[in-house]
């Protein structure tokens, strides 16, 4: 056999496969690093997700503490003014400082504008 002839030989069949196994070798890395990048993106989300359902979580519960703060303290806080308007009853200043009070705190319950401890 000839030199010619073995190179051309030795070509074909050692280094046209080889060739070809390094780039699928590449596409198969470039097709890894792209599923590595979706499962980071997977996870991303799921991560965003509870946090989202956690918020939604500790909103409602201060919605609900909320509510029956406004629901349980407006009783307290009438009675609690009324203490004070009796024993300020001789002052207008205390009075009408004690009345404005109640009635921003009216309007406030009445609108459910006074939240609970968070």
């Amino acid at each position: 056999m000839e030199p010619k002839e073995y190179t051309r030989l030795l070509i074909q069949m050692l280094l046209l496969p080889l060739l070809a196994l390094s780039i699928l070798a590449a596409g198969l890395a470039y097709s890894l690093q792209r599923v590595q990048k979706s499962a980071a993106w997977v996870d991303h989300s799921d991560q965003v997700i509870a946090h989202a359902n956690r918020l939604l979580g500790l909103i409602v519960d201060e919605e609900t503490v909320s509510k029956e703060l406004i629901e349980n303290q407006g009783g307290r806080l009438r009675g609690s003014l009324q203490h004070l308007r009796n024993f300020h009853r001789d002052s207008f200043l205390h009075l009408s400082s004690i009345q404005f009070v109640g009635r921003n705190a009216d309007r406030q319950m009445n609108q459910g504008e006074i939240a609970g401890p968070v």
